[in-house]
């Protein structure tokens, strides 16, 4: 296990709980400012790749601690690299995206995100398509040219990092508590989409359903959910809204889960072959629990 602290070292444990190394040696001193928030990333050989507050990119060997290089970005680093198939090593500062090379501390390009203070990390689509939060945007950046290939507009700024489903839908959350859905070339997924907002320390459970007897001969009674009176907001401020689109084409992933510093978002999809009343219909449902 490694990790970062703000103590101004790098830690190495074994399984066993023990100490294996730590970055710089005990009888130096730490990296000024130590690590904060930025979680360590593991390239291929092993080396371990990790921010700190001191505008420094570490490389260390996973072996035994020593440093390989460091590269010096523009602003203090709380987010985790991402590391492409080819070793390069995507890394995001407080304004800017970068990308280097995994063997020196050579830059490769940069891209600037503007404003400052986010602290979502990049991910890597399955084409090489890099994906940032940062300042109200979704970005979508070229691996080979560090170019925009598009930017979606978000209601608020993106601290969350981005997931990525097997079919490539991109999942954001942003600091308003909006969870957003994207296609990979930048337009809104198309989901039935649902999100309710729920009251703090009341869980979560399935809408009541209810289903006609046999020989009942009214109508059948449709899925009802509680939900606030008041009317949803538009998209710059939506908390309580369903948008009704037609269903994906591919299932994504059974669960994906955002947090940020005021809203945990949990995503869950039900079974879209199952027929059974307990369970929800074929749709996504997305859950806000302040």
């Amino acid at each position: 296990m490694y990790f970062g602290s703000l103590d101004g070292y790098v830690y190495a444990v074994n399984s066993s709980g023990s100490l294996k190394w730590q970055y710089p040696k005990s009888n130096q001193d730490g990296v000024e400012g130590g690590f904060d928030m930025a979680a360590p990333a593991i390239g291929k050989d092993g080396t371990i790749y990790i921010g700190g507050v001191d505008n420094y990119l570490y490389a260390l060997s996973g072996s035994s601690g020593s440093r390989r290089w460091r590269y010096k970005a523009s602003s203090p680093i709380s987010s985790t690299p991402a590391i492409g198939t080819d070793g390069t090593i995507y890394l995001r500062d407080d304004t800017t995206l970068y990308a280097l090379s995994s063997s020196v501390a050579f830059e490769k390009w940069r891209y600037t995100l503007g404003g400052s203070g986010t602290y979502s990390s990049p991910a890597i689509g399955t084409d090489g398509t890099i994906y940032v939060g940062a300042n109200g945007h979704l970005h979508a950046i070229n691996p080979t040219t560090g170019k925009r290939k598009w930017r979606l507009s978000t209601d608020d700024d993106v601290y969350t990092s981005p997931s990525i489903a097997t079919d490539g839908t991109i999942y954001i959350a942003t600091l308003k508590g909006t969870v957003y859905a994207v296609k990979d070339n930048g337009s809104l997924c198309l989901h039935e989409v649902e999100v309710e907002k729920i009251p703090a320390g009341r869980a979560s459970p399935p809408p009541s359903r209810s289903r006609p007897t046999a020989r009942s001969t009214s109508p059948p009674t449709t899925a009802t959910s509680t939900r606030s009176t008041a009317a949803p907001e538009n998209r710059s401020g939506a908390t309580n809204s369903v948008t009704k689109c037609a269903p994906p084409r591919r299932p994504s992933p059974p669960a994906v889960t955002f947090t940020s510093a005021a809203t945990t978002v949990a995503f869950t999809r039900s079974n879209p072959t199952a027929r059974s009343p307990a369970l929800f219909p074929p749709r996504c449902r997305f859950a806000l629990r302040p």
